[in-house]
């Protein structure tokens, strides 16, 4: 008999398994020494079993077996809150080591570990010290990595309640945020003008269990997360992803599962997705779209063509904000259906949610609305051109009127059998050209000033009448139809005070609302006679 850990034994001549629930003593765990923990990844059989359906690497070409995956896992007491590893397939001991020291030195948090890449081999990695039995956390990765589908969060198995949740999102920004907020310029091969929606996109998968997934203490919640080998993601995990979840007063708040999920995709979105600073950006594009528009200065297939990018960009954001305002829909309905005792407190969760939503609706308003803008734009510019084409076929009216009796002169004295002189042509040709020429320009002239002063621009202006608009003060205007109260002067009130309370009684009626009943004073509902009953 052979021991490897305290709690862990292990016959002679037979594999060395991994730790499982079944064989650590939880009682005993704070006495386990990584350094007397040996694990050979070849003879263990998951990592056999994974070795059987993997396929030879010449067959898949982002395989490569000496790439290491950058792995960062939450420490409080760590600096940037987070202690970093590169793992390749033999550094299962060295992960397994660095999650136990975690959970010494922070015996109540939340277990949080991020992944930065892919390969085939990490899960044998993981299950060093996560239990990933329901096979779901390679699937998820690999689509993360090398596929465009997404996930709205749900169980992974729906008939069972100690299933982990998962999801996968594409997270939207500007694309000069990601690297911005690192004090950074966008590389020099970023092409210019109009971003592709894939540079807006931060894709970004998640693995919640609340309990009973980490081997060391199944009393620890566990959130994995993954996101792709790019420079933005590595700058994110690394100097802004835990700082970001460790300084937030709720972080360590007791929550159900269904909470910490809908928690976790919440502060997921509020880091890394802002449609605000999308807008904006819709915006000044828009903005420039005009001024192009105003000064012509590039030639109209040209602006239109560009104006009909931005109008497929704007479509295909609509679909990503869809997506997020359905998953929260989707997670708010947790709330309902989870097991909550009466005297557990309402997470405040929910009511972010709720807010998350409503901005939702409100940006996809703001989204229609510079969609219909762009529309209008492209309209515009076709009317323009429209208009643009009739001056032209103006000018060539103009010109054919000024030489058309020139030609048609020309073409009298053309004939073989007239025998008139040639300098009569020239006699006739003079003054019908400076005819013509008089009728070319001072006869359009003479008809748009006729026009001018036979009417004006300034009486087509609407005048408002006086009457049709509710004054300040008043519920309604004073040409409404309503029947007159007529005052009954009582002989104890001077002359004066009943001509000013009959005023009062011809000016205002009835309110429109009851709101606005409710907001009268009392002295109010008296003089317009509303019962205070209402």
């Amino acid at each position: 008999m052979k021991t490897l850990a305290p709690g862990v034994k292990v016959e002679e001549g037979t594999m060395n398994p991994y730790p499982r629930r079944s064989d650590v003593d939880l009682h005993k765990q704070t006495r386990y020494t990584p350094s007397t923990y040996q694990t050979n990844m070849g003879d263990s059989p998951r990592a056999n079993r994974h070795h059987r359906k993997r396929r030879s690497p010449r067959h898949k070409s982002w395989y490569q077996e000496g790439v290491p995956v950058k792995i960062h896992i939450g420490n409080r007491r760590s600096p940037n809150y987070h202690s970093s590893i590169q793992v390749t397939s033999a550094d299962g001991d060295r992960f397994a080591a660095l999650v136990h020291e975690t959970l010494s030195m922070n015996p109540h948090d939340p277990l949080l570990i991020t992944f930065n890449g892919y390969q085939p081999w990490l899960e044998q990695v993981i299950s060093t010290c996560i239990d990933d039995r329901y096979d779901e956390l390679t699937d998820l990765n690999r689509a993360l990595q090398f596929d465009d589908t997404v996930k709205f969060p749900e169980r992974s198995n729906k008939r069972s309640m100690q299933i982990p949740w998962s999801f996968l999102v594409d997270q939207m920004n500007v694309p000069d945020v990601y690297w911005w907020t690192f004090g950074k310029d966008p590389p020099p091969d970023h092409p210019q003008g109009i971003d592709e929606i894939d540079d807006y996109r931060f894709r970004i998968a998640a693995w919640s269990c609340g309990r009973r997934a980490c081997r060391f203490d199944e009393r620890v919640p566990v959130v994995l997360i993954f996101t792709q080998s790019k420079i933005p993601a590595e700058n994110v995990m690394h100097d802004l992803f835990f700082p970001y979840f460790y300084e937030d007063e709720e972080y360590d708040r007791p929550r159900r599962d269904e909470e910490t999920v809908c928690w976790t995709f919440l502060r997921l979105y509020w880091l890394l997705t802002d449609w605000q600073n999308i807008i904006r950006e819709i915006e000044r594009e828009l903005e420039e779209a005009e001024l192009n528009s105003r000064g012509r200065k590039f030639p109209v297939k040209l602006r239109t063509r560009i104006m009909h990018k931005q109008i497929d960009r704007i479509y295909e954001l609509s679909e990503y904000m869809r997506f997020h305002s359905r998953s929260f829909k989707k997670l708010l309905k947790l709330k309902d259906t989870m097991h909550k005792s009466p005297d557990d407190d309402n997470d405040p969760v929910w009511d972010e949610m709720d807010d998350a939503v409503e901005d939702l609706d409100q940006y996809a308003y703001y989204m229609d609305t510079l969609k219909e803008r762009f529309l209008n734009l492209i309209e515009l510019e076709f009317n323009i051109e429209n208009a643009n084409q009739s001056d032209y076929s103006r000018y060539l009216s103009i010109l054919a009127a000024l030489y058309l009796p020139i030609t048609y002169l020309t073409s009298i004295f053309g004939i073989s059998t007239l025998t008139a002189p040639a300098i009569l042509c020239l006699y006739i040709s003079i003054p019908l050209l400076v005819v013509s020429l008089f009728f070319t320009v001072f006869f359009p002239w003479a008809i748009s000033r006729f026009q001018k002063i036979w009417y004006p621009a300034n009486k087509n202006n609407v005048k408002l009448p006086k009457n049709s608009f509710t004054l300040l003060g008043e519920e309604l205007p004073s040409s409404a139809d309503v029947p007159r109260v007529i005052p009954i002067r009582d002989p104890s009130f001077p002359r004066q005070h009943a001509a000013r309370q009959s005023h009062h009684r011809r000016n205002n009626s009835k309110p429109r609302s009851k709101s606005r009943i409710r907001s009268l004073s009392a002295r109010g509902r008296r003089r317009l006679g509303v019962e205070d009953k209402v």
